[in-house]
Formats: structure tokens, sequence, C-alpha cells
């Protein structure tokens, strides 16, 4: 059952437009990283990654980049995108880039991604709506506490791995951990945001995004 309306030609356009901007920087990123200009190896050099494995990763952005500009596969791409975004923020993280700048900047590129697929697709808009549908979907008691019972414990399980990056410290003459420890605070805070968001329906569908 279809609960929300085909996009406005406005909306479809400006999905088209961000779609389109997120294709073509991603384009040319991948695109560099098949050279030897002197921005790509200092870049490689900063984040600590192999000359040798630039062009690989270069050969994955293409495919995931084909795969998200193929209507019929663009939601699989998108997926994988973010997969290759969260990458990169690890990156950043790791050798303690500027926050805003480096470290967010592709959430900045998965907002064009999602948001440009969000506007044209309305089977995307029907899975994560801005608002509830008016009818309530009729399950039986059963699934309604089974749905319960696993939102909990995924709460849980999420909220205890935020705990334990507060309360972490590296034993005494251990190397220095991947992350730095400020870093791993911080990603504690996102996850304790995201479960809360989870939590409260009227905006449960930001909370499955994080």
């Amino acid at each position: 059952m279809t609960i929300d309306s085909p996009p406005s030609k406005a909306g479809l356009y400006t999905g088209y437009v961000l779609s389109m901007l997120a294709l073509l920087f991603l384009g040319m990123d991948a695109g560099m990283k098949f050279t030897s200009n002197i921005h790509v190896v200092e870049a490689q050099r900063q984040l600590e990654i192999p000359m040798a494995m630039t062009t690989g990763i270069g050969v994955l952005a293409f495919m995931l980049i084909v795969l998200y500009a193929v209507p019929a596969t663009s939601v699989l791409g998108a997926l994988l995108l973010t997969g290759y975004f969260g990458g990169a923020i690890a990156l950043h993280l790791r050798v303690d880039n500027p926050l805003f700048s480096h470290t967010l900047f592709p959430v900045y590129v998965a907002l064009f991604v999602w948001g440009g697929l969000w506007l044209r697709d309305a089977d995307l808009r029907e899975v994560f709506p801005v608002t509830y549908p008016s009818y309530e979907p009729v399950l039986s008691k059963k699934r309604i506490w089974a749905g319960y019972i696993l939102t909990g414990l995924s709460a849980l399980f999420i909220l205890f791995t935020a705990v334990m990056k507060f309360v972490y410290q590296p034993p005494a003459g251990a190397p220095s951990p991947m992350f730095p420890l400020h870093h791993m605070h911080h990603l504690a805070f996102i996850e304790i945001a995201c479960t809360a968001l989870y939590l409260f329906p009227a905006t449960s569908f930001l909370g499955r995004l994080c």
C-alpha cells in the first residue's frame, strides 16, 4: 500500500540535482586516485594509506558510483557508499583531523547521496517517512512484543558499547589506541544520541538512519 504521494516536479528535479552533484564529486574524487597528483600523494601520506592501495580504492569507488547511478541498483549503491563514507570518517578520526572540515565531510556528501535519492524514490520515502502515516497497521500482540524486545535489546547493546568507550583506559605500557581517546568519547555521544532518536516514535526513522 502506497502511503506517500509522487514527488512534485520541484522535489524531483531537486533530487536529480543533488544526486548529480554527488556523482560528479565522487567521480572526480575516484578519478584522482588513478593519478600521482601531489594533492593525492599528500592526502594518502597524511591518512597513512599506502599509494599501492590507492588505485584499488579508486576502482571500488567507481563500482559504487555505477551502482548508485543505475536506477535499478541506486539504493544498493547508496547503502554501499554509506559504508565507504564510514571508512573515510574512521580514517580521519584515526589521524585526528579537524572535525567539520575533514572528518564530517563524508557526511555532507552522504546527505546529497541520500537526499537526492529520497526525493526521487517513493519507495524509499515509505521506508523512511518524515511523518507517520495516518492509518495504523494491524499487528498481532506477539509481533508487537517481539518488536519491543528486539528494540530494547538493540538499544541496550548500543548503550553498553557507548559506556565502554567512556570507561576504557589503555593498560599501562600498552601501545596507544588506534583512535584518540577523545574521539572515542565523541563516538559514544553519537551512539547515545542515535539511540535516543531510535527509541522515540516520532524520531525513530532518524535513529534508524544513524
